[in-house]
């Protein structure tokens, strides 16, 4: 075999490996988005996962703390989880805005959150049942 194939076989090679490495690295960054009422469900397969939560904010749950982390009720199909999160709240943060957190679950239905996403209100969405006014930008329904 000439130099030249062997170097043509070790870059190909290279090259196979640094995309197989790429991929299973993807894979294994993967983040789950689930819905409050499936995570209490099946808290032993999310303990010790990073992964997102979906959910509304319990009317009336939001608490600040002296050291500003902000604790509250999230809810989805009947279950409500308790979050603590201690960055910066977006402005469409209120009580019944629909919400995304990302963390890890923490035993007794309390979820440490290190990132908080609002979603962006629409008049044309519903509102949960359980809640008595709209948050900013949404009509009540």
């Amino acid at each position: 075999m000439s130099k030249r194939n062997i170097l043509f076989v070790v870059g190909l090679l290279l090259v196979g490996g640094l995309l197989f490495w790429m991929i299973a690295s993807a894979l294994d960054a993967s983040v789950y988005m689930v819905g409050v009422d499936e995570v209490l469900a099946q808290e032993e397969h999310y303990a010790n996962k990073d992964f997102k939560v979906v959910g509304y904010v319990v009317p009336k749950s939001i608490r600040v703390t002296s050291d500003g982390r902000v604790r509250f009720g999230l809810t989805k199909g009947g279950a409500v989880l308790e979050v603590d999160y201690g960055g910066q709240r977006p402005d469409t943060f209120a009580d019944c805005a629909e919400v995304i957190v990302g963390g890890r679950l923490l035993p007794g239905q309390r979820f440490a959150a290190e990132t908080l996403l609002a979603k962006c209100p629409s008049k044309y969405d519903t509102l949960p049942a359980d809640c008595d006014q709209a948050p900013p930008g949404r009509e009540e329904r």
